[in-house]
């Protein structure tokens, strides 16, 4: 063998290792896989080099999601135009008529914004022709269907016909609610509620039928629903949409059993609006805009509010009852594990020296959006407690992810003027060491410990509204108070 065929064959040996070592040239490797991998690497230029290599094997692929994956890897990481460029051409040609070639001509359809929505239609009717013969369905392969938005674009031209029309061609699709909530958010605003009535009543029954779907839409979508219920004149339809959600432990604030009461006020059916207003408190919560509401109809039917207090407290007690008998489930009795932390000022807190005391823990973090949110609602009831010598609430200070955190911990107290007895849990090298032993799985977390020492609630999460955590955790506080 001559010299240059030596070298010839351990060139060739050493370009076969190389894409070898590469993933994207391993058989039955999935899309998913590369991604994960891909996400993996660092972006220095080490990185972007093992990246590139990648994209060289995928842009081969005879898997035309492996080669567009190639060209989305050029253009956003890479930043490499003229690549992406011969690429994109490269791709259209092997895969005629294949995604990325539909997704750029429908890209196109909708481009020139000079067009009527008719205009745009013709386009799109010829894409169609181009791509789907007359038996197969339109696909799904874009975030943003191009039918909602035709019908978004009759809408603004108020062709109602044209705008149900397209409606009623995407409800089958998984993906209907994300793609329709434009939509639907414009007709709220232009308070179009006819058109939201029949669109609503779809939309609630796709989202009530997929427990993720129903947890994202389901706080927005409801009121809405019940207003364009009411606005349309269809009280007892959106009776029946607020009596379901009060009977349930839903997301769902007060708001849209508030939306019939005001409705009754608008009649003056002053009686209804009073009776379905108690039923809210004693089923959603107080609040002051509910306490305040519920006098002013009070006044309106008794022409003074000399006994309001009295009526309100028997509403207080009934729904403190109902809370009651909601959380006796929840009651625990475990020995409080004693801990001797640091607060923000350096003094030592003692667990065992608050015996005596019904004592609050909340395990917090500073980068916990869940934990800030309820600090608003943990600070009235440190307020409605602060003359109270029984009641204690410490903020335990856990899973802080900056080397520096006691100050960042200071500055963020200071900055919301919140009068929290902070305290910092004891850090090892791989643990925290309070919320731990206290079994915090997640933050917020709060522990409840009676007067004797021991833990009778645990609760983890925060409400999306104040005044169910002012409501749950002054109920518990006086349920250990009274030995309910």
């Amino acid at each position: 063998m001559n010299s240059k065929a030596y070298h010839l064959i351990i060139a060739l040996i050493i370009i076969s290792h190389s894409l070898k070592s590469q993933i994207a040239s391993k058989s039955n490797i999935t899309l998913h896989d590369i991604i994960e991998h891909i996400n993996k690497i660092e972006t220095d230029d080490l990185g972007k080099k093992n990246i590139k290599k990648e994209a060289d094997i995928l842009s081969n692929s005879s898997k035309e999601e492996f080669a567009n994956y190639s060209l989305e890897l050029y253009r956003d990481i890479l930043k490499d135009n003229i690549s992406a460029e011969r690429i994109k051409n490269k791709i259209i040609k092997k895969f005629p008529k294949g995604i990325l070639e539909k997704s750029i001509d429908l890209d196109h359809v909708f481009k020139d914004k000079s067009l009527t929505a008719e205009g745009i239609e013709k386009k799109y009717n010829l894409f169609i022709s181009k791509y789907f013969d007359s038996n197969s369905n339109e696909d799904t392969y874009v975030d943003d269907d191009p039918n909602l938005k035709l019908a978004l674009l009759f809408y603004n031209e108020k062709n109602i016909d044209k705008t149900l029309e397209y409606i009623s061609k995407t409800k089958k699709d998984l993906k209907y609610p994300h793609k329709a909530w434009s939509l639907v958010k414009k007709l709220h605003s232009d308070k179009e509620y006819t058109l939201l009535v029949d669109i609503l009543e779809d939309y609630n029954n796709i989202i009530q039928k997929d427990s993720v779907l129903k947890s994202t839409f389901t706080r927005y979508i409801v009121p809405m629903h019940v207003e364009s219920l009411i606005k349309t004149g269809k009280i007892e339809e959106a009776k029946l949409i607020v009596n379901t959600h009060l009977d349930t432990e839903d997301n769902l604030d007060a708001s849209i059993g508030l939306l019939l009461v005001n409705e009754y006020k608008n009649q003056k059916k002053y009686n209804d609006a009073l009776s379905k207003l108690e039923e809210i408190i004693i089923k959603k919560g107080r609040n002051s805009t509910l306490k305040d509401s519920l006098r002013s109809i009070y006044v309106k039917i008794n022409n003074d509010d000399k006994l309001f207090e009295n009526y309100y407290s028997t509403i207080e007690n009934t729904r403190i009852q109902k809370e009651i008998e909601y959380y006796k489930k929840d009651i625990i009795k475990e020995s409080a594990l004693n801990f001797n932390l640091k607060n923000l000022n350096g003094d030592s807190v003692n667990l065992s020296d608050l015996r005596g005391k019904i004592i609050v823990l909340d395990f917090w973090a500073t980068w916990c959006g869940p934990c800030k949110k309820s600090f608003p609602a943990m600070q009235k009831l440190v307020d409605l407690y602060k003359n109270d010598n029984d009641i204690e609430f410490l903020f335990i200070d856990t899973w802080e992810k900056d080397s520096d955190y006691k100050t960042v911990v200071q500055e963020f107290i200071t900055k919301n003027n919140y009068t929290f007895n902070v305290l910092f849990d004891d850090k090892t090298e791989k643990d925290y060491y309070i919320s731990n032993k206290y079994g915090a799985t997640g933050i917020p977390y709060k522990v409840i410990i009676d007067k004797n020492g021991y833990i009778r609630f645990k609760s983890a999460g925060a409400y999306l509204e104040a005044d169910k955590t002012l409501n749950e955790i002054s109920t518990k506080i006086e349920m250990i108070r009274n030995n309910l």
